[in-house]
């Protein structure tokens, strides 16, 4: 690559990459910049810092790389994880569960994200604000099944200006920033683009399908860090079935196919299902379903057969 416009960026990826190879550790690198590597691009765009997304059991050794070449660490996986505190006191909501940052001029910031696997999950975590009412730390915890983040992150290392990076896969940051509106993220989808085929498009839809089921629990955490109260956020099946049970407080005398025609003639139904063809199949299905369970009970049903049930797996399964 000959553009060396964005010195600053090269260098620090070089600089870091280079400490982390000597430790064998090889953290992914995500966001805007993954698209111009995976593009094989040289940089197009300044970035503010560095972000890096990094397996729990590396972390250690990934810190002491970064402290090795200049950078102080400011861990805040505690009670301020993704958020800080400025001089004043004030409290503000940052972006990283860890912040490195250099006096050095010639290196941008590096923020860290943690991750976990276990039991067949992938774990990360976040912490987005103070409660506005008891002053505690909402936070929240994630798991996504393990073949959703392998789907967006790519093993493969890449060279990249002579260094060796793996960083988001092109598919996921294509999607990510496809579905953004700023500037910056439209550059970068218009990047990658020329690169999406049907192999992409295909690995898209699974990961949007593999997006529903991530669970998220909101976690609230007091000013010693002790857990106060822990509460699951609904599946998208559930969340369905709440919706449509909100919309039919005030029919439950009729039949079950006027209920259905009350939704399905609401101008908010009618505007998301015409843009999202996952639920079009679901409601397209519901309505011609037939039980005794309750119009809510049997748009779950189907829901969650549909998000959560491969029936291509099953099928292999059942050939062998």
């Amino acid at each position: 690559m000959s553009n060396r416009e964005f010195e600053i960026t090269y260098e620090t990826i070089k600089k870091i990459y280079d400490e982390f190879k000597k430790e064998r550790v090889s953290p992914y690198l995500v966001g805007g910049i993954c698209a111009a590597i995976q593009a094989r691009k040289p940089l197009y765009r300044q970035n503010d810092d560095i972000d890096l997304m990094v397996d729990i059991k590396d972390l250690d050794k990934v810190i002491a790389c970064l402290e090795k070449i200049g950078y102080s660490v400011a861990d805040r996986r505690g009670i301020y994880t993704q958020n800080r505190v400025d001089l004043d006191g004030k409290f503000i909501p940052a972006n990283h569960e860890i912040d490195c940052s250099s006096r050095d001029r010639q290196k941008l910031g590096v923020g860290i994200f943690v991750y976990e696997r276990k039991d067949g999950k992938v774990y990360t975590h976040s912490y987005a604000r103070h409660d506005d009412k008891g002053g505690n730390v909402i936070c929240s915890e994630t798991a996504m099944p393990e073949e959703l983040f392998d789907l967006m992150y790519s093993p493969q290392e890449i060279e990249f200006d002579g260094t060796s990076v793996r960083t988001q896969s092109r598919e996921y940051t294509f999607m990510t920033k496809a579905r953004g509106t700023r500037e910056k993220d439209k550059l970068d989808a218009s990047v990658l683009e020329p690169l999406i085929g049907p192999d992409e498009r295909a690995k898209i839809d699974r990961i949007r399908k593999l997006e529903h089921r991530v669970e998220k629990s909101k976690i609230e955490i007091d000013d010693k860090g002790m857990v106060v109260q822990e509460t699951k956020e609904p599946r998208i099946d559930e969340k369905i079935a709440i919706i449509i049970n909100r919309m039919l407080n005030n029919f439950c005398g009729q039949s079950h196919q006027e209920q259905k025609a009350h939704v399905l003639a609401n101008d908010r139904i009618k505007s998301i299902l015409s843009h999202d063809s996952d639920l079009r199949q679901i409601m397209e299905r519901w309505e011609h379903t037939d039980s005794e369970d309750s119009v809510a009970e049997q748009a779950k049903k189907i829901a969650y057969e549909h998000y959560f049930v491969d029936k291509e797996k099953e099928t292999d399964a059942q050939v062998k």
